[in-house]
């Protein structure tokens, strides 16, 4: 632990450098756009995908989850309650604006509001039957399930999703917890396939023009699978996004800031796409997020920064850390 690991430096010739792991959610539980079914009747697909593209019922499970808890439980309190972002990090939030748009994605949606989220469910038409479960709009039976693997933190992603099911249920929602078996099974459960309904994993990413798929939908792996199968593919497997969406606009937007040669109204366009997700959102509910690492260095390895983001994959850290540049001191 952390208290143990600075208690200790002076004594073994180390110290505790206060890094950010720089995930915008940890973890976050994807709402998947694109639902095709996972074997019911087609007339009860079509009814949960309506459900899970509606913004008012992602917004219910999302004010249905009580963050706090997640994060002093799973985190011990060394992370922030917060939606779904990208890295808080990011340069996308460098400017004023950014900031601001920034603060306002992370906390869309976020308060823990059981009376709202009941409200919420209630105005969808979500009645409660005699079991204590919110009925589909049609009055059919629903589940919701969600899925989890092992993707590094299978102890924290394992209790979290433990937490936010008996959130779902204090609001009337049936809730599975359903473990996958390796990457490969969630894999699976993506592209053009779309099977799953809620998807836990951890988001965190720098530069999303470098790495676009937690925002746009032009790879099948993330909030809009069959979307992104069929863009990453040139429409020859998944679906089109449908006409006037947020998942039209925001191909509109991807392709337009690869057009754009300025980096300033480059990453202006990319506030847009953050504000898609404010307005249409929330796509992913993040639960926890901005957790500190820390990392210990020895006292005779020098040149080593301060502070530093080790999360996302695009930066390579510690590779944008130059440690070409660090060195052993000789005490000699």
């Amino acid at each position: 632990s952390i208290p143990v690991l600075l208690d200790n430096a002076e004594a073994n010739g180390y110290r505790v450098l206060d890094y950010k792991k720089g995930n915008g959610a940890e973890p976050n539980f994807m709402v998947n756009q694109n639902y095709r079914g996972n074997g019911e009747p087609e007339e009860v697909v079509a009814e949960i995908r309506a459900l899970l593209r509606n913004p008012q019922f992602r917004q219910a499970i999302s004010y249905a989850m009580d963050r706090q808890r997640i994060c002093d439980v799973v985190w011990r309190g060394f992370s922030e309650p917060k939606q779904f972002t990208v890295s808080p990090q990011s340069l996308h939030f460098a400017s004023e604006e950014g900031q601001a748009v920034y603060e306002e994605w992370a906390n869309s949606y976020a308060d823990y509001n059981v009376e709202l989220a009941n409200q919420m469910l209630d105005d969808l038409g979500m009645t409660v039957g005699d079991d204590g479960f919110r009925t589909l709009p049609s009055g059919a039976p629903f589940e919701l399930v969600i899925d989890y693997w092992d993707y590094g933190l299978i102890a924290q992603v394992a209790d979290a999703s433990e937490i936010y099911r008996i959130n779902l249920e204090e609001v009337g929602i049936n809730t599975r917890l359903n473990q996958l078996a390796d990457v490969n099974e969630w894999l699976g459960t993506l592209n053009e396939n779309a099977s799953y309904m809620l998807s836990s994993v951890g988001a965190a990413e720098m530069d999303l023009w470098t790495y676009p798929d937690w925002v746009f939908p032009v790879r099948g792996e993330r909030i809009f699978p069959a979307v992104g199968a069929w863009y990453n593919s040139g429409g020859a497997v998944g679906e089109a996004p449908e006409p006037g969406s947020p998942e039209e606009r925001l191909i509109a937007l991807y392709e337009a800031g690869f057009a754009e040669g300025d980096s300033v109204a480059r990453n202006e366009l990319m506030l847009e796409v953050f504000r898609i997700h404010i307005e249409e959102g929330p796509f992913a509910i993040g639960a926890c997020g901005d957790l500190s690492t820390p990392v210990v260095v020895a006292e005779n390895f020098r040149n080593v920064p301060e502070t530093g983001v080790l999360g996302p994959w695009a930066p390579a850290s510690p590779g944008n850390l130059n440690p070409a540049q660090f060195f052993i001191r000789s005490d000699s």
